[in-house]
């Protein structure tokens, strides 16, 4: 979103322009910080042009006065990181730099500043091995990619489970193909905002006729947000139509949706079945069953194959800062749910435990990251063989 913002700054102004923008917002700042932090974008406009001309001084004046507003834009840090380097301020571009490896969840971003830190990419473990063609005990656990799936994540989530289960880790050494999407969520959306109307009301009608729309099966989705919008103003909601917009501009971006069934499906018919073997699919694509507008995961119950995606778990989807440390444990949470069901141990009725069923992504955020004692006793029974003393001490703790 703030890129967008940014580039639309840039392509529009002169950099004279741009500089008289992000001065507005700075002034602003001295007596609304709130509101100039909704309009950072033209401070980092200007900070951007600024480089982009290679007048440092001046980027890093605008850099610093933005990240004042928004210290939490990653991209921008490293921006602000890039241009410090470029000025020969070798060390405190490295400072911001490892700031910005430990936080992003961009893999482009990631890289960039690793190179500039000197770093290698985030507590990176030693490589998963591909999973051989003969192994027999005790039972393991291989990652299988399904589509683009970023190495660092999958690579940290292994680590975790392993410390967690005790389980050796493997990997599988082909990347699934990602079939076409089976459902659209956009399209999903458009027709969900129809439900809020009551269209036989007289006011509807009316507003009906003066958007020339025939019918509510034939109202597109920009009539439907045209007539919601005058409807909300009409209820004193005031729910804009430039917000509207937004939602709309959201659902279209996330708009490809699979069926979590299929993917499981899928992983069940390409991987070799083995009784030594428990199979998780991990994929970054959004994942649906049924008529609900989503899911984490997804198992086989019992029979050794899990789907979970991580694409509801990034920043970029929740429009939320960028935050590392919170992606990998909400994966870590899923993976210990859906290997949980794939290896046919019972769900807990503690809230606060890691596999406990969420309602929303809230609720899976309020998770502790210890499994309780019904379910640690259902991994060693499926596993066979005990958990690291470490996983029992944590749930003992957590359960007090």
């Amino acid at each position: 979103m703030m890129v967008g913002l940014i580039m639309a700054y840039s392509r529009a102004d002169t950099t004279a322009e741009l500089r008289a923008k992000a001065d507005a917002v700075i002034i602003k700042e001295l007596t609304d910080n709130v509101s100039a932090a909704k309009e950072v974008g033209a401070v980092f406009a200007a900070a951007n042009r600024l480089a982009a001309e290679q007048d440092n001084q001046g980027a890093l004046f605008y850099f610093v006065k933005g990240l004042e507003l928004s210290p939490w834009d990653m991209e921008q840090q490293l921006n602000y990181a890039k241009v410090l380097l470029t000025t020969g301020k070798e060390a405190e571009a490295k400072t911001v730099a490892r700031l910005v490896y430990k936080t992003t969840e961009q893999d482009d971003v990631l890289q960039e500043s690793a190179q500039i830190a000197g770093l290698a990419m985030p507590d990176m473990p030693a490589p998963l091995i591909a999973l051989p063609e003969a192994y027999q005990n005790p039972k393991a656990i291989c990652l299988v990619k399904i589509g683009p799936v970023s190495d660092w994540i999958i690579q940290r989530a292994a680590q975790a489970l392993a410390e967690k289960l005790g389980a050796p880790m493997f990997i599988y050494p082909e990347i699934l193909a990602l079939p076409l999407p089976t459902r659209s969520a956009y399209d999903r959306w458009a027709n969900n905002l129809k439900n809020d109307i009551s269209w036989q009301h007289p006011f509807v009608v009316r507003q009906m006729k003066l958007l020339k729309i025939q019918s509510r099966a034939d109202a597109t989705a920009d009539q439907t947000l045209d007539l919601l919008a005058i409807l909300s103003k009409a209820q004193g909601q005031e729910i804009t139509r430039e917000r509207l917009e937004e939602i709309k501009t959201e659902a279209k971006e996330n708009d490809a949706q699979w069926d979590a069934a299929l993917l499981v499906k899928l992983l069940a018919d390409k991987v070799p079945l083995r009784a030594d073997i428990v199979y998780v699919g991990v994929t970054g694509a959004d994942m649906y069953t049924d008529d609900n507008n989503y899911v984490f995961g997804q198992a086989q119950v019992g029979n050794g194959f899990c789907v979970i995606s991580y694409k509801r778990y990034r920043a970029d989807f929740n429009r939320e800062h960028d935050n590392q440390a919170r992606l990998l444990e909400r994966v870590h949470k899923q993976l210990l749910s859906s290997v949980g069901f794939a290896l046919g141990v019972p769900r807990p009725t503690d809230p606060r435990s890691a596999r406990s069923y969420p309602n929303s992504l809230e609720e899976h955020d309020r998770k502790a990251l210890w499994l309780d004692a019904a379910c640690i006793k259902g991994f060693e029974a499926a596993l066979g063989y005990a958990l690291p003393e470490k996983t029992k001490e944590e749930s003992r703790k957590g359960q007090q």
